[in-house]
């Protein structure tokens, strides 16, 4: 499996896919690399013309960079290697992306599949074994990516800096060389949302249509002239699907790079508009083109049914009051011992009895190859998953202090605060425990737990227990969970369909798709259910574990100056919430509770900072798609005012259904790549990362609106100490781990013997195999001119004598077939082809009485002259 190169956040992508080497069967001849060639030549056009020659910016946002992630991207074709040029039929040309851009590779490929996907069917048509977004599911498209992706070398990138980070210190420095805006406004100061951008394009569009026309207008005439290249029959092998036709895949790569400019032209067709219907009659035939009906959308399947009874109980407990808790790190000392006592203990998972104990079990990806599962089902799960949390520290912002290399491991269980720390990449699997005692308000182990932790790896579970940590919930004085930083948690939390009446909201809904959190299911990504889901899979989901040390001493010392108000509007901007869970934005008239809100009104940006934390986390800008991520963290460590030294913080734990495109996305936006619209460089005042020696400075406006700052020290208000990627499978499936282990390797049958050709099959086989080389090289531009000359030369050449004929091309041999009598060389060959198509005509007869009796005809049309062909034309 391959593998991108990434530093400090971005990533590099390279793929190179082998071009067809066929002809496309079409109206005009033409070889997929020429029309490859010509593709890419219309596209860099239309990229220089926004660039170089237009005299105004454009009024749409870019079709590319409008999502704010691609700094920059290369096609390329490749030619063969020099030894096989000079056999053009065994040359393999390839077509070279390169890309790089921020975060990681899965939300890049979202946006490639789901918004940008007809650029790349537009062009990877051409090669291969390409498999159309349209057509593909997002897993079967990345698949073919990665089976081409080239793995990667040295990736150099001398800045950290994000796409967006470059246009807002743009838009900074702008205000303070054109206005000399003062800090008030800079603090106020950020770029507006992909969707704001384009209903303020749409606007400025609208208000001189003619004007945001002209440049659309140059691209759809460059597209359009390609649209005799791309036929209207599906490409090959790419089977019969209505969707899969070349001149489909051009079509709907147009209308999708000129969605906007069809909205204003639409419009002005409706107004009859006098400038504008006489400016768009020379576009009459690329106008109709662009405006034919694309394919229908592909039919979804049918999602699978969802019971919350088939999940184990914790993921959607959000009414479980647990009090104490404890997450087991265990390794499999023996599979199949450990296999059934695993089984065994699903019956545990379910809901938790009265003053029973809760039990979840989840595995790590050497756990599930440790148990023996087959490895196709292996091969199934995703690549982020499968490489772990260790492995992707500089996408998730995981550096400095919070590197895997300077983690604080897990003290292995029963030794002292000096004893062995186990490694995670030892651990196999976890099994989470919980219940709930009012009674005991120790934060250490609690004695029923630790009874459940030693039954854990008695003999013949196959299990030992490497480490053990400790958890406690805190609540509030409303009840609500609250952790050592004193603030309300689990207010704003993804809601999945229950078969209730969702409620309604005004500005903000936390409703999701059953597929954001569990397996197998449609989700607000995009895709549909999986028809035929895997049953290890079906209704699972991913736990990210990550244990965060709060550093309320640190805290303690950067407002130790203020006043308890002042700390109280410190911590809230901080958070963007009161530490109640009240919003710092105002609601809005009729929300149905706290968290029906969003950042819409131009006061949302003093009241609520940018860069708090979880505006960060959830920015709520009305973009198409939000990552959202089922918390279910606990606290560890004493709860106490007096007491702040004493090691303390969160057992961070969330669900999703996509680590890398859910909860990755989201640790990146904390981490560095800011979703709110400021720049990267203001870290998220909670989760930051500081550098040795540098100080960290807070700054907000304050409920006098004066601009207000903090200043922190290089010592960390949260330091993680250790994480971990798990799968957490459905109870059906926890039941039944063993029926999807690998089955024992059966003897081969011996292959069946291949049918025996006969001559004449044999010699047919070879004929049109002939026929098609002949074709290919002499029709295909990039190879036609050569082996010309080499037939002019009268080379040595295996094409001299083809089965279509003899070929000629020296100038005396042309004159000695044009001058012959029809006695050596017939072209009644031509005329039966062309009798079957476009009817006979003089080209395919020799001379002869047929071929006199078309000579009339032939001199009639002779003698149309200029003049006459020139008024017939007018009429």
């Amino acid at each position: 499996m391959a593998h991108s190169t990434g530093l400090g956040g971005l990533t590099n992508l390279s793929v190179l896919a082998p071009i067809k080497p066929d002809m496309v069967v079409g109206f005009e001849p033409i070889s997929y690399l020429r029309r490859l060639r010509k593709v890419l030549d219309a596209l860099q056009s239309a990229r220089q013309n926004v660039r170089e020659s237009e005299l105004r910016p454009p009024f749409f946002p870019d079709a590319i960079g409008r999502f704010g992630i691609i700094r920059h991207f290369r096609y390329a074709i490749v030619p063969p290697l020099p030894e096989a040029v000079m056999q053009p039929a065994a040359g393999l040309w390839r077509l070279s992306l390169n890309v790089t851009f921020d975060g990681g590779w899965e939300p890049y490929m979202r946006v490639i599949y789901r918004d940008l996907g007809t650029l790349l069917d537009l062009l990877f048509c051409h090669c291969d074994g390409y498999t159309s977004s349209r057509s593909a599911s997002f897993v079967d498209y990345c698949a073919w990516v990665r089976r081409n992706e080239v793995e990667g070398g040295i990736f150099f990138a001398d800045s950290a800096l994000t796409l967006d980070d470059q246009h807002y210190l743009a838009e900074i420095e702008k205000a303070q060389r054109e206005r000399a805006a003062p800090e008030s406004e800079l603090a106020r100061l950020a770029l507006p949302s992909a969707a704001q951008r384009r209903r303020d394009a749409a606007a400025r569009a609208m208000a001189n249509p003619m004007a945001a026309l002209v440049l659309p207008m140059r691209t759809l005439k460059g597209l359009y002239r390609l649209s005799i290249y791309f036929p209207n029959r599906p490409s090959a092998g790419a089977g019969d699907a209505a969707d899969t036709n070349d001149a489909a895949t051009l079509l709907r790569f147009a209308r999708r790079i000129l969605e906007e400019p069809r909205t204003i032209i639409a419009a002005l067709d409706h107004s009859g508009n006098a400038d504008w219907l006489k400016a768009r009659a020379p576009y009459a035939d690329e106008l109709n083109w662009l405006q034919t009906a694309a394919a229908e959308e592909a039919l979804k399947a049918p999602a699978p049914p969802f019971d919350v009874a088939k999940l184990q109980s914790h993921i959607l407990s959000g009414n479980e009051r647990m009090t104490h808790g404890c997450v087991v790190l265990l390794r499999i000392k023996h599979a199949d011992q450990a296999l059934t006592h695993l089984c065994t203990l699903a019956a545990l998972c379910g809901p938790v009895p009265a003053s029973g104990i809760g039990y979840l079990i989840a595995f790590t990806s050497a756990g599930l190859h440790t148990l023996g599962i087959a490895e196709q089902r292996l091969r199934a799960l995703p690549q982020e998953f499968t490489e772990g949390m260790e492995a992707r520290c500089a996408l998730l912002g995981d550096v400095r202090g919070n590197h895997p290399d300077h983690w604080t491991r897990p003290l292995a269980y029963g030794a002292n605060e000096s004893g062995y720390r186990i490694d995670t990449k030892a651990v196999h699997a976890v099994i989470q425990l919980r219940l709930t005692d009012d009674a005991t308000s120790s934060f250490e182990l609690h004695a029923r737990l630790m009874a459940a932790v030693d039954a854990l790896q008695e003999p013949g579970t196959g299990l030992r227990v490497l480490a053990v940590q400790a958890t406690r919930s805190y609540r509030n004085a409303a009840q609500l969970a609250s952790g050592h930083f004193g603030f309300a948690d689990g207010i704003s939390q993804p809601q999945i369909p229950d078969g209730q009446p969702a409620t309604p909201t005004v500005a903000h809904s936390d409703a999701v798709s059953t597929g954001e959190l569990l397996l197998g299911h449609a989700n607000d990504r995009g895709d549909s259910a999986n028809a035929a889901p895997d049953e290890l899979q079906l209704d699972g989901s991913f736990l990210v574990v990550r244990k965060l040390r709060q550093r309320v001493d640190h805290l303690d010392s950067a407002a130790l100056n203020l006043t308890p108000a002042q700390r109280e509007e410190l911590l809230a901007k901080m958070m963007g919430r009161q530490r109640d869970g009240t919003p710092l934005v105002p609601l809005p008239a009729g929300a149905s509770g706290p968290n029906d809100f969003n950042y819409d009104p131009p006061a949302a940006g003093q009241a609520c900072p940018f860069h708090s934390h979880i505006r960060r986390a959830n920015p709520r800008d009305g973009r198409p798609y939000t990552p959202r991520i089922l918390r279910r963290g606990m606290s560890y460590g004493p709860k106490s005012e007096t007491d702040r030294n004493t090691e303390r913080g969160l057992v961070f734990m969330a669900y999703c259904a996509s680590i890398a495109e859910q909860f990755e996305t989201i640790q990146r936006w904390v981490a560095g790549g800011n979703s709110s619209g400021v720049g990267s460089a203001q870290a998220d005042p909670f989760l930051r990362v500081p550098q040795a020696g540098e100080a960290s400075t807070f700054r907000y406006i304050d409920a006098a609106g004066q601009v207000a700052r903090t200043s922190f020290d290089d010592k960390p208000l949260v330091q993680l100490e250790w994480g971990l990627y798990l799968f957490v499978p459905a109870l059906q499936a926890l039941r039944t781990l063993h029926s999807f282990r690998a089955a024992p390797q059966a003897a081969k049958p011996a292959p069946a013997p291949a049918p025996i050709e006969t001559e004449k099959q044999r010699h047919t086989r070879l004929e049109e195999a002939a026929r098609d080389v002949v074709r290919q090289r002499l029709e295909d531009h990039d190879k036609s001119e050569t082996e010309w000359q080499r037939v002019r030369d009268k080379e040595a050449c295996a094409l001299q004598h083809t089965p279509y004929g003899e070929l000629l091309g020296r100038h005396e041999d042309v004159l000695r077939v044009m001058k012959d009598d029809g006695c050596a060389y017939s072209v009644k060959g031509y005329g039966v082809r062309m009798k079957a198509s476009i009817g006979l005509n003089l080209l395919g007869l020799d001379p002869g009485d047929e071929r006199n009796q078309q000579a009339p005809l032939n001199d009639a049309i002779k003698a149309i002259g200029e003049v006459i062909a020139k008024a017939s034309a007018t009429l």
